[in-house]
């Protein structure tokens, strides 16, 4: 309670508490500027106490009160009643603060999520991709201005066909909407083409938290990938000229090394095979787009060549090479098997070849790759080294910054290297 002069005549021990003060201390000359902020004590002389003389009340004021020892002011709600003079008594007025600190923190919350649907509206309402909400008949409930071009109907407007009538797609599939929607899982995303467009549509039901029982809804978003479809197809047609023009310059190149080593078979036909493998490795590399390509694509030939009793035991992570890399080891591997054939554990008919690898340290991403043989007749290290061994380490150790070694053991042939698998 105070006088009309803002001075302080009584507080109970509730408002003592909040402002950190004794009620005594207060209720001994304190004014109402010692109990607001700075701000609160403003608004209140230029509004609310002139409010109060004039009218005789207050309801419901927002201010802060000044609590002592702490940074952060109290939140309160401020209702007054004017006590005008009566039987003798000066006039007064009563005050009732009530603590607004959750009602403030609700508010709070309340406007940032009602910014975060206004930024969001904003974003769907330009979003390039249609977003539309559909109930389980696929009748549509909103939609942006994007879905709205997509599907052929005036922006604003809510057409009353279902979505899979109004988005036929050309495979024939009837009402894919439904068809989507009664998936064990709802949440789906494919690709089709309707009237020459290629879309890329999502599915999902959206979740309402706040009616756990009301009707299932659900968000289709369409992504038109008409020019990437249309870049993917002219790519692969490009790919597959180019796939054309290296067969035949491979097939030309073996055609000449035939001819010109008629009277050499031996190491003609060395270096056709050789060249049948590069072929190889350029093919599974275009049908990558030249992009990085799997170990274990170079393996596959050997599997396939070996015999009944004969293992090929391998053993490794799934592991991407780049280009360079990938024909250097791809190349390593058809040498070692060639000469496995022909001298070593392949030539046996219970021969073994072990291929393991490992990556170690996911930075540097380190390579340890050996290929081991057993189980073939004894091993003799040859008197000097051939092109093809020459060409397995040295090509190796620089396509992956390391070392490469053969090792002609009696029991069988052991190669290893070790480097850094290129990003």
């Amino acid at each position: 309670m105070t006088d009309t002069n803002e001075r302080v005549l009584y507080c109970n021990a509730t408002l003592g508490h909040w402002l950190g003060r004794a009620p005594s201390e207060l209720a001994d000359g304190a004014m109402m500027k010692d109990i607001l902020t700075r701000g609160s004590h403003l608004l209140f002389q230029t509004q609310i106490a002139p409010a109060i003389l004039l009218e005789g009340f207050a309801r419901e004021v927002s201010c802060l009160l000044n609590v002592r020892g702490r940074d952060a002011p109290l939140p309160v709600l401020l209702n007054a009643v004017l006590r005008r003079p009566k039987d003798g008594l000066p006039a007064r007025i009563n005050y009732a603060f009530f603590d607004a600190t959750e009602r403030t923190a609700f508010e709070q919350r309340l406007r940032e999520r009602q910014k975060e649907s206004e930024e969001l509206a904003v974003i769907v309402r330009n979003a390039k991709v249609g977003i539309i909400r559909c109930d389980h008949q696929g009748r549509i409930k909103r939609l942006n201005p994007a879905g709205a071009g997509i599907l052929g109907v005036e922006p604003g407007c809510l057409p009353q066909a279902p979505i899979g009538r109004l988005l036929s797609l050309d495979d024939g599939t009837e009402d894919w909407f439904t068809h989507k929607i009664e998936r064990p899982d709802p949440d789906c995303t494919f690709e089709a083409s309707c009237n020459g467009h290629h879309y890329n549509i999502s599915v999902g039901e959206i979740t309402n938290l706040e009616e756990p029982y009301a009707e299932k809804e659900y968000s289709v978003i369409l992504r038109d990938i008409s020019k990437r479809v249309l870049a993917e197809q002219r790519m692969e047609l490009l790919v597959g000229e180019l796939k054309h023009r290296i067969r035949n310059v491979f097939t030309v190149t073996a055609g000449l090394v035939r001819q010109s080593l008629r009277n050499a078979p031996a190491e003609r036909d060395k270096l056709v095979a050789r060249l049948h493998n590069l072929a190889k490795s350029h093919e599974i590399l275009t049908q990558s787009y030249w992009k990085d390509a799997s170990i274990r694509e170079i393996f596959a030939p050997i599997e396939a060549q070996a015999g009944e009793q004969q293992r090929i035991v391998i053993e490794g992570p799934d592991l991407l090479l780049v280009p360079n890399q990938f024909k250097a080891l791809s190349m390593a591997v058809h040498e070692l098997a060639t000469n496995a054939r022909k001298y070593g554990a392949l030539q046996a008919d219970q021969g073994i070849v072990e291929i393991q690898w490992s990556v170690s340290d996911a930075d540097t991403r380190t390579i340890d790759f050996t290929w081991r043989e057993s189980g073939g007749p004894q091993v003799v290290a040859p008197e000097r080294t051939g092109f093809g061994s020459a060409m397995i380490e040295r090509a190796l150790a620089a396509e992956f910054e390391g070392t490469a070694k053969i090792h002609y053991h009696p029991e069988g042939v052991e190669f290893a290297f070790s480097g850094v698998v290129r990003r």
